[in-house]
């Protein structure tokens, strides 16, 4: 969700971040200090190998939302109890808002818009902004949660078709 946030926010949050300002929230750093940014990583050669390899997935991402954002799945938990299956989109829409949380000056009103209310409701809610839901949005409700994660993927495409670069 993090990652998918970077591609389809305002141009200016990719675009003017530096790198080592989003890239070590990635791995659990806070970003404020170069040394939480090497912190999970045995050797400079091992966190090379893992930048190159997340800059690429980020890199394949953004042309599969370019190219065929209609077959782009992103990967949730699946919840499973006996023969029931739901989605679980929560700990994607928090990678997604912490990722918004890097400027969130920058997306504007596009969160007044109804549509993105699975993102808010699942990922835990931005300062300031309270999401356009019914009274059945408890997401630890599993009924509810996978219903409000099968349309995450249409409020990013929304988000995505809003900030087209």
């Amino acid at each position: 969700g993090y990652l998918t946030a970077l591609l389809v926010g305002p141009p200016e949050v990719l675009g003017t971040l530096a790198t080592a300002d989003w890239l070590p929230l990635v791995w659990g750093g806070d970003g404020d200090d170069g040394a939480a940014a090497a912190a999970p990583f045995a050797s400079k050669r091992q966190r090379k190998t893992m930048v190159v390899m997340l800059l690429r997935h980020l890199r394949h991402l953004a042309e599969q939302l370019a190219q065929a954002p209609d077959r782009w799945e992103p990967i949730f938990s699946i919840a499973e109890q006996g023969a029931d299956e739901w989605a679980d989109a929560r700990d994607w829409c928090t990678g997604f808002l912490q990722a918004v949380d890097l400027q969130p000056a920058a997306w504007g009103d596009a969160w007044a818009d109804p549509a993105l209310a699975p993102l808010l409701v699942l990922g835990g809610g931005l300062e300031g902004v309270t999401p356009a839901t019914g009274d059945d949005a408890d997401p630890d409700d599993p009924a509810v949660c996978d219903r409000l994660s099968r349309a995450v993927p249409d409020a990013v495409l929304q988000l995505r078709a809003r900030h087209a670069r």
